[in-house]
């Protein structure tokens, strides 16, 4: 079965005013046209499915065969049919609408697959979420430390590789940046409960906060944090950099070197 799609423009374009045969007739050529264009048109047939004489089809067809100066589309002269054969016709304009149809049908289908990816995604994490939650329920305490998490929320967005969501949201985002830089850099997926407790423990012993150890982890790209590593990146100070008086900092930075 083959079909046309009826643009608005048939109806304000160079065919106003030519009467309902001629619109007949043209959108039937569109709805029974195949690739790449062409069309059968037996005036005796289309006649009695349209309802019409025989005589006024034939008329139609005649005048969609000449040229159209006042057509938007100029190829052929306007021409909406050319005859190629015993009741075999060519549409010009076929071309240029079908694409603009593949085009749409495209689009509605690009549509449709990435409703139907997000609805799976969300159905994935939806189960994902039941399972944390009922592996949560069966630890007796919820499987979380008091003031620094909490439970993953209902998308299962919050759990980044077992590691529960951060209480506090700008220190769950500023995870999250640190996370996303971790796996392009280091092909690293997952964050595990183990290795967080083990940044968390680093943070500690460099007497840092988690948003000074968060910050720093972005900052460097690092795949996790160790104290040491941390003591042996922080810029060394000269004495001048702890010289507050302005007068006095520019006094030595001015003075002669000592030879």
């Amino acid at each position: 079965m083959t079909y046309g799609k009826i643009f608005e423009s048939l109806f304000t374009g160079s065919m106003v005013g030519t009467g309902p045969v001629l619109f007949s007739v043209w959108t039937y050529c569109i709805a029974n046209s195949k690739p790449p264009g062409y069309v059968e048109l037996n005036p005796v047939i289309v006649a009695a499915i349209l309802g019409c004489d025989v005589t006024d089809i034939e008329g139609a067809i005649e005048t969609l065969c000449q040229p159209d100066p006042r057509s938007r589309t100029p190829d052929e002269e306007g021409r909406k049919l050319i005859e190629k054969g015993n009741f075999l016709y060519w549409m010009p304009t076929w071309d240029k609408y079908n694409n603009i149809r593949q085009e749409e049908e495209r689009r509605r289908q690009n549509r449709e697959a990435q409703a139907r990816f997000r609805s799976k995604r969300r159905n994935a994490d939806s189960k994902r979420a039941s399972a944390l939650s009922a592996h949560g329920d069966g630890d007796g305490d919820g499987g979380t430390r008091d003031g620094d998490v909490q439970p993953p929320p209902p998308t299962g967005m919050g759990v980044q590789g077992g590691a529960p969501a951060l209480k506090d949201k700008d220190l769950e985002d500023l995870r999250r940046e640190w996370l996303a830089i971790r796996k392009e850099k280091h092909r690293m997926k997952t964050l595990t409960i183990k290795q967080w407790d083990r940044c968390l423990v680093q943070a500690e012993k460099a007497g840092i906060t988690v948003k000074e150890m968060l910050e720093h982890l972005v900052l460097k790209g690092w795949q996790s944090f160790t104290a040491a590593y941390y003591a042996g990146s922080k810029p060394k100070m000269s004495p001048l950099d702890m010289v507050d008086d302005p007068d006095l900092l520019a006094k030595h930075r001015d003075a002669p070197a000592v030879q």
